[in-house]
């Protein structure tokens, strides 16, 4: 999963470049929780919110097979309706976004000999369901940018290949928080043939997307 390689050599940068503040990570869909036991690993403290019951189950195994919770908290709350309760000397500054999604990328990458591409057109049986999960992800990341102003990185991805829900979210979020927020450099090739990023600004925070999360 070369997005989650990718995540972790961005976060450890970022993190690398501000050793003066204690990190607090926040992964906003958490479960099953690969990204959060990744991010375990970056942060001293992790709040790994699911709000399906039966998935947060699953996320808490996860955390308590990893020996992970001294470090993770898994609260069964949704991302959106919920405002984390922090300690004093916790600073958070990271919000994982991997939302439901439609995942094409995971079916074609069972596939020999199919590229995920942005050629890849999406079906005309599934435009409505793609559309109504991009709503959804688009909710998500659009509340994480706005979540806190001690958030200074932001990562979103998805195991689709369709634009509705990778390129197109970063796009139409950019359209709201662009004066804050931008695009973090080294992104992936496919992201950047996609869209003009704005021009890089120190005193912009940023947004990271991995928008073919299977290669």
């Amino acid at each position: 999963m070369s997005n989650a390689l990718k995540l972790d050599l961005e976060l450890k940068r970022f993190r690398n470049k501000n050793k003066n503040v204690i990190f607090t990570g926040l992964d906003s869909t958490a479960s099953p929780g690969n990204k959060t036991l990744q991010l375990s690993e970056l942060c001293p403290k992790v709040y790994a919110l699911e709000r399906d019951p039966k998935r947060a189950k699953v996320l808490q195994t996860r955390v308590e097979k990893a020996n992970a919770q001294d470090v993770v908290s898994s609260l069964q709350v949704d991302f959106l309706d919920h405002q984390l309760d922090l300690k004093e000397d916790e600073h958070l500054k990271l919000i994982i976004c991997d939302p439901s999604c439609s995942g094409s990328g995971m079916r074609l990458h069972g596939k020999e000999n199919v590229l995920c591409s942005l050629e890849i057109p999406t079906p005309a049986e599934e435009l409505e369901r793609v559309k109504n999960l991009s709503r959804f992800q688009f909710k998500i990341l659009a509340h994480a940018l706005n979540y806190s102003e001690t958030v200074k990185y932001v990562s979103y991805s998805t195991c689709s290949v369709y634009q509705e829900e990778d390129e197109q979210i970063v796009k139409d979020v950019l359209k709201k928080f662009g004066d804050k927020w931008q695009i973090a450099p080294n992104l992936h090739e496919i992201v950047q043939k996609a869209f003009k990023a704005p021009k890089e600004s120190s005193k912009k925070d940023e947004i990271e997307s991995y928008t073919a999360g299977i290669h």
